[in-house]
């Protein structure tokens, strides 16, 4: 995993950063395509208690935004 640091502190804040929580071992519903795959779990940005969104997303989808990059 790239990302290193789990938060960052802002005006007196802990903020959780993106992060990949797993790759899943078995095929899940991507929430991108709504197809059975194999998928990577990530959480959102959240702050302090508030624990992030997570996404289910597979490696076509997670490509796809990657791709809107370039």
């Amino acid at each position: 995993i790239m990302i290193t640091d789990d938060y960052i502190e802002k005006d007196g804040k802990k903020i959780g950063k993106v992060k990949l929580l797993y790759v899943s071992d078995r095929e899940k519903l991507c929430d991108g395509c709504d197809e059975i795959k194999k998928c990577a779990a990530i959480q959102a940005i959240s702050t302090d208690n508030n624990i992030g969104d997570v996404m289910i997303l597979c490696k076509n989808c997670l490509l796809e935004i990657v791709g809107f990059l370039d």
